[in-house]
């Protein structure tokens, strides 16, 4: 199916008529991108400006030039103690909600080496695109990511993990050059992340998903799933526990595939049925007493959850 999109407003059709009628209306639809990008560019100089202001109160900095006070290019700055800080690194414990534009890989060199808990990276694509802002088009693309996935790694805590988000078709060299830096050893995961994908390929296969990879510096990471509370009324429709008081959800204890991943020390009769059990009897046999299993018709146990 081919999908007719709105290069202004983002928005789409399904049918052309449609999407030709949307074009030649009267009133010309908004420009979402750029009201957008006016937002955020608002926003920035309004932070700077505050940040600015703040630091003139303190005396960090002495403001010698400004002929505009909304226009924060204008703004020569100075510190009071040049010597004292030209070469000082940043400290992770002053940067709170601060938000920095720049040469990343200059910002990265002011940092000090294990101070950061976590960095999550966008990086560009090398798709040759030219976005205006910057041109997506490197002449050595593996070498200017690794400058960069270098100063990374030596900013991380020994706990910490790299996030770096990429799309298939350059994710194998961000790989080659974590696993040189990283360690292959400690490589965490590749996530697949679900996209639109490229809807108006007619002639190649479409791309759907983009890749988020994590590596940690070390083996002391780790990572900690986040739990929402179940909801109300799907708690509800779960069946109460009569001797714990407490409704509960369950799950198999024994194996439905034991020929796939055989383990005979896991093999016993159960309450009649032979099976290739997910626990051990005496397990099995505490979990009975605790009033943790929950049996079917057939006699063949579930472990209450």
């Amino acid at each position: 199916m081919v999908i007719y999109s709105c290069e202004k407003c983002g928005k789409t059709f399904k049918q052309k008529g449609h999407y030709t009628k949307h074009l030649q209306r009267k009133t010309p639809c908004d420009n979402i991108k750029d009201k957008i990008e006016k937002i955020v560019e608002n926003k920035v100089e309004e932070v700077i400006k505050e940040k600015i202001d703040e630091m003139v109160e303190k005396g960090d900095i002495e403001i010698k030039n400004k002929e505009n006070d909304d226009n924060v290019e204008n703004i020569e700055m100075e510190n009071e103690n040049p010597k004292e800080n030209k070469d000082e690194n940043l400290n992770s414990q002053d940067l709170n909600n601060m938000y920095f534009v720049g040469e990343n890989l200059d910002l990265l060199k002011k940092i000090k080496s294990d101070t950061i808990d976590m960095i999550y990276m966008d990086p560009p694509y090398n798709t040759g695109r030219d976005f205006g802002d910057f041109n997506d088009k490197y002449k050595d693309y593996n070498a200017f990511m690794k400058d960069r996935v270098k100063e990374c790694h030596r900013i991380l805590k020994k706990n910490g993990n790299i996030i770096i988000h990429i799309e298939a078709k350059i994710s194998h060299h961000i790989r080659y050059i974590c696993d040189e830096i990283f360690g292959d050893k400690n490589f965490k995961n590749e996530i697949i992340w679900k996209t639109g994908g490229n809807v108006k390929n007619k002639y190649q296969l479409g791309r759907s998903h983009d890749n988020i990879i994590v590596y940690g510096k070390s083996k002391k990471c780790k990572f900690f799933p986040m739990y929402k509370p179940y909801d109300e009324e799907g708690i509800k429709k779960l069946p109460l526990c009569p001797h714990h008081n407490m409704r509960y959800g369950n799950s198999a204890a024994h194996s439905s595939q034991p020929d796939v991943n055989p383990r005979p020390n896991l093999r016993y009769t159960w309450n009649g049925n032979y099976k290739q059990w997910l626990i051990c009897e005496e397990k099995m046999k505490i979990l009975h007493g605790e009033h943790r299993l929950v049996y079917n018709k057939n006699g063949i146990p579930r472990i209450k959850r």
